[in-house]
């Protein structure tokens, strides 16, 4: 519930001001299921988006070629 709402708060930001948000996520895919990740990464696309996580081997699947990802 608070996904939809974080996705909601921002196509609400980029309508309001005309910018696209930079939107900051804590290891959202261990709670999601593949589909859902997926839906997230297709939303994402045209934003830039910080990701935490403690796969990043399923990050890096979801997201694709066009993502950068930095190990600490």
């Amino acid at each position: 519930m608070v996904l939809a709402c974080k996705v909601i708060e921002a196509l609400l930001v980029e309508d309001e001001i005309g910018i696209k948000p930079i939107l900051l996520f804590d290891d959202v895919f261990s709670e999601l299921d593949t589909k859902r990740r997926k839906q997230l990464t297709n939303f994402l696309k045209p934003y830039q988006s910080f990701i935490t996580t403690t796969d990043a081997d399923i990050a890096s699947k979801q997201l694709g070629k066009d993502s950068k990802s930095v190990r600490i």
